[in-house]
């Protein structure tokens, strides 16, 4: 006796042989389960016990940790964080008032904390004070060395007086005759 296929059944039969089934349409197929090898599972292995080796090393440090910061769930209300206060603000207001932006900034890293306290201990240290002087020295140098636009060193003005010496004196001579012919006006000396 022949079995009546429906075309279901059919278009799975054509489909397997031609070898594009890809899933079960019956409830009753099932697939074959795929068997590791040995050398596969032992891979699998020894990645799982090194996960969980892991996992009991990071469980160990939280606990570390949580034991050194104190657990949050355990701690009271009693250690709110410090709320902002105006009256600090001016006194480290007062106590920057004498230093520039860049030294109030040197000052604010060395004392690693924004509290009154610290900041002050900072600015009286000799080792910042040092360093504000040698940079306040440094600057000073740099703006007392004029820029030398004359050749010779003499008169950076191009004015002549009493203590100029006679060499500078031709010089800004010459200097100012050459320029009246340029112009094509009066000499003035």
């Amino acid at each position: 006796m022949e079995k009546i296929l429906t075309p279901q059944e059919e278009a799975d039969l054509k489909a397997s042989a031609m070898g594009e089934k890809d899933t079960p349409i019956n409830q009753t197929e099932t697939q074959t389960p795929k068997i590791e090898k040995p050398e596969k599972a032992g891979e699998k292995s020894k990645e799982l016990q090194s996960a969980l080796a892991q996992k009991e090393h990071f469980r160990k440090k939280f606990e570390d940790l949580k034991s050194q910061r104190g657990n949050p769930e355990t701690q009271t209300g009693d250690s709110k964080p410090k709320s902002f206060d105006p009256m600090e603000t001016v006194k480290i207001s007062k106590l920057l008032n004498k230093y520039t932006d860049d030294e109030s900034e040197f000052i604010l890293d060395r004392a690693g904390s924004s509290s009154y306290d610290a900041i002050k201990k900072a600015t009286e240290d000799d080792w910042t004070q040092l360093a504000i002087q040698g940079m306040r020295d440094k600057v000073a140098k740099e703006k007392a060395i004029p820029g030398s636009s004359s050749p010779s060193g003499g008169s950076v003005s191009g004015e002549i007086s009493d203590d100029t010496p006679i060499k500078d004196v031709e010089r800004i001579t010459k200097e100012r005759v050459e320029k009246a012919k340029r112009e094509g006006g009066r000499i003035g000396i």
